[in-house]
């Protein structure tokens, strides 16, 4: 509903006691001050706590809304509360009809294809494969997802990438194997890649590229050498193997006394 959600909402914080009003500007305020003072905004699914209060908030506001306008229209006392709740229902049946236009040509591989797919990259590909699998695919994503993320932590631990690998529907376009949360990237020449199996519904493709380094994985690794000695006492440096994201050894810098830094 967007914007208009907004609207009884603010009518039933309006139609709230004063004690009320100040309790749910407190519970949705609190957290906006915070991000105003501390300059932090984290990811939106973090406030999805407020959507429950702004639903029941909307739903008071059309509730007393409805009482009100009876008072000035008693022959329509009956009539409001449909109008209004079509009012709701019809832009949800268009949200839903567009969200199955946009993804009724969607190309899905079956769960069974998947796996199949799963057990051939984990025994046919090396560590430091780049697996790239379609955004849209929910098969795909549900049964390789793990292993794409653990590839791709390899590759940038270790420093080398030994090829891309493309999984995706055999009719899907390479642009939409590639795309990035679902938006089409350019498009790969198909001269770029070769075929090397066919699972059902699922085809596997390899890049036909020679990876080559741009610059020395090894230069940049040993951070130790490269931060510069400290002069105060309130801070100490310690080299650790724990936590190590690249290279054999991480760096760890201490703070000595309790106050914040």
């Amino acid at each position: 509903w967007g914007f208009w959600l907004y609207l009884p909402a603010f009518y039933g914080v309006w139609a709230l006691n004063r004690t009320q009003r100040g309790f749910i500007l407190i519970l949705l305020g609190t957290p906006a001050l915070l991000v105003v003072l501390s300059g932090m905004m984290g990811p939106s699914r973090a406030y999805a706590y407020a959507l429950p209060f702004f639903i029941l908030l909307a739903a008071l506001g059309i509730d007393r809304g409805i009482g009100l306008l009876s008072r000035f229209m008693p022959h329509f006392n009956k009539a409001l509360p449909a109008t209004l709740g079509l009012a709701f229902f019809i832009p949800s049946i268009f949200s839903h009809a567009q969200d199955y236009l946009d993804k009724k040509n969607i190309m899905y591989v079956a769960m069974e294809e998947s796996r199949q797919a799963l057990h051939y990259v984990q025994n046919q590909t090396t560590e430091h494969d780049l697996v790239v699998i379609s955004f849209d695919d929910m098969a795909l994503r549900r049964t390789l997802e793990p292993l794409v993320a653990e590839k791709m932590l390899h590759v940038f631990k270790d420093g080398q990438l030994d090829g891309i690998i493309f999984i995706g529907h055999r009719d899907m376009p390479m642009s939409e194997i590639a795309s990035v949360a679902g938006w089409p990237t350019p498009a790969l020449p198909m001269s770029l890649m070769r075929v090397i199996a066919d699972i059902g519904k699922v085809r596997l493709y390899r890049m036909n590229v020679k990876v080559i380094p741009l610059f020395p994985f090894e230069a940049d690794i040993n951070f130790s050498r490269r931060w510069p000695p400290l002069k105060t006492p309130k801070f100490s440096l310690t080299e650790t193997h724990a936590h190590r994201f690249l290279g054999k050894q991480s760096l760890q810098i201490k703070k000595n006394y309790k106050k914040n830094a």
